[in-house]
């Protein structure tokens, strides 16, 4: 009798941005049940050590921290991420205070095989994938939206005007939730309450009315050209910094 030879579909990348948190970010890479080809921690504290101790299962070949001097912020360690594996098909990036569901990883991993620009999503977008070609018809993320939130909601818009798929599989990996400002004491809540109103009067001027229902253009400011066109604002990456 012949044996069936079942391929597995490894993921090119894993990827965790990380700005506090340690013990959550541990219990998600211990929580890793598939084959990783390349798992990265963007250590965004500005203090390094968020993932000191942390030994990967052996299901991750390749383990890599990047200790950055200041936090990034959640768009631009995506970018960060995808251009320092760009050679790969596609990338998974995760929250650190997600617990993986078991197998929940082989069916996104599934999915990302798929033919054709895509972006797809673990229950929502707690844990994700994005493929090269998506990332040539919606473009980088635009790090304006710093250090967090909204920028979630421009990418989404951006790619429903490019008529990209992106949808959500469903999965039981579950999602404590904005860790990076909501436990006890935490500073950046204080930063918070300044940069969240920000960014979505930014993504109001950009796409011309509020998040998920209210935007109105057709391409940044409504001034033509590619909605995959944004520059990034030095002044406002400078005054957004969670310090």
């Amino acid at each position: 009798m012949e044996h069936l030879q079942i391929l597995v579909v490894v993921i090119p990348l894993l990827a965790y941005p990380a700005l506090n948190r340690p013990d959550l970010l541990a219990r998600s890479i211990a929580s890793i049940d598939h084959p990783v080809e390349h798992l990265l921690v963007i250590d965004n504290s500005g203090t390094g050590g968020i993932a000191d101790g942390i030994e990967p299962p052996d299901l991750v070949r390749h383990y890599f921290v990047a200790e950055q001097p200041a936090n990034l912020g959640f768009g631009g360690s995506i970018n960060y991420a995808i251009k320092a594996y760009i050679d790969q098909p596609w990338w998974v990036i995760a929250n650190i205070d997600t617990l993986l569901g078991p197998g929940d990883l082989e069916r996104l991993a599934a999915e990302m095989e798929k033919p054709g620009p895509r972006m797809v999503g673990i229950v929502d977008w707690r844990v994700f994938g994005e493929n090269f070609a998506f990332l040539e018809a919606v473009g980088w993320w635009d790090e304006n939206y710093h250090p967090a939130y909204v920028e979630d909601v421009d990418i989404e818009y951006r790619a429903r005007l490019a008529g990209v798929p992106q949808y959500v599989i469903d999965g039981t990996t579950s999602h404590v939730g904005s860790v990076c400002y909501a436990d006890g004491g935490n500073p950046n809540r204080r930063h918070n309450e300044r940069t969240y109103p920000a960014n979505r009067a930014y993504h109001v001027a950009k796409w011309g009315g509020d998040i998920r229902g209210g935007e109105t253009y057709s391409t940044p400011f409504n001034r033509g050209g590619s909605i995959r066109d944004w520059t990034l604002d030095p002044k406002r990456l400078r005054d957004h910094q969670w310090r």
